[in-house]
Order: structure tokens, then C-alpha cells, then sequence
């Protein structure tokens, strides 16, 4: 389901999130802390993965929401009961807004591996921008691989990867 609170119980060990497709990512492989991991963990991923980064945070950046819910898991958008409508509102009214101020991206960026509940293995991307005013925002993108296809299983608004660590 399509959820657009700012407090919701997102799997078992993440709150007050904005999500999209609860349950797709219920069972993300999140054992290892990003300084715990090994290199070997996520060798070569974020650079794999970087386009699609780039490629949603853009859309949402220019307010292109029809761009962005093309890159969404499949599998995240069949498990929206609610319909295309919501999953559109949430787009709409709150990822965009959400990037209506971005000026420029921060330089720190954290990753951990995940799993969605579909079994399909990704990179969970850590990022924050700022905006004209000098505030920063922070951000979780979910990446999938789906077969030989990278797509969006999830974002996080307003979530660092300390807060996904310490299930928030």
C-alpha cells in the first residue's frame, strides 16, 4: 500500500517515514550497519546504481512526476491497493514538494544492502541536499534489481541511514 503520513510503521523497523508500497521492502536484508559492512558487500554497486539515483532525484528535482513513477518497481506499484490515484498524490503532493528547493546535493553519501519482499536485491542510497535557504533534507532511495532492470522500490523523505539503523 501507498502510504502519505509522516507516521507510519514501515516493515518491522522503520517509523515515522513517508512510504510508498508498505511491505515491498519488508524484507530488507538490513543486518549490517554501512560501517560494519565489507567492501565486498556493495563493491561496485552505488557506481552501478548511481544513474537511476540520478535519474529519480532529477525527475523529482524538475517536478516531473510522470518521469519518476516510471522508474518504480513494478512489484511496488501492483502492491498499492489503494490505486494509481495514490500512489500519484503521493508523488504529487509530497516527493516533489519534498525536492522543490533543492539548490545542491551534500557530499556525503551512506549505502547498505537490501532485499525487497520479493526476493529482488538492491542498494538502499543515503542522501541529503540542501536548499536556497541553507536547510538541509534528508533522504533514503530504494534501488532494485529486477532481472536486468534497476527500478525505484522505494524513497524516504525526511530519513538518514542512522535512522533506518536504529529502526525509526
Amino acid at each position: 500500500m501507498l502510504y502519505a503520513t509522516s507516521r507510519i510503521t514501515f516493515s518491522l523497523f522503520l517509523t515515522s517515514v513517508l512510504v510508498i508500497g508498505v511491505g515491498a521492502l519488508s524484507a530488507c536484508d538490513t543486518s549490517k550497519s554501512s560501517a560494519q559492512k565489507t567492501e565486498a558487500d556493495s563493491a561496485g554497486k552505488p557506481d552501478k546504481y548511481s544513474h537511476i539515483i540520478d535519474e529519480a532525484t532529477t525527475a523529482l528535482i524538475r517536478g516531473d512526476g510522470k518521469a519518476f513513477k516510471a522508474l518504480l518497481s513494478p512489484g511496488t506499484l501492483k502492491r498499492e491497493q489503494r490505486g494509481e490515484r495514490a500512489i500519484d498524490d503521493v508523488i504529487f503532493e509530497r516527493f516533489i514538494p519534498f525536492f522543490g528547493g533543492f539548490r545542491y546535493f551534500s557530499q556525503g553519501v551512506q549505502t547498505i544492502s537490501t532485499r525487497d519482499i520479493d526476493g529482488h536485491e538492491g542498494l538502499a542510497v543515503a542522501r541529503s541536499f540542501f536548499t536556497a535557504d541553507g536547510k538541509e533534507h534528508s533522504f533514503v532511495i530504494y534501488i532494485l534489481e529486477e532481472g536486468d532492470k534497476l527500478t525505484v522500490g522505494n524513497i524516504l523523505i525526511d530519513t538518514t541511514m542512522a535512522d533506518i539503523e536504529k529502526g525509526r
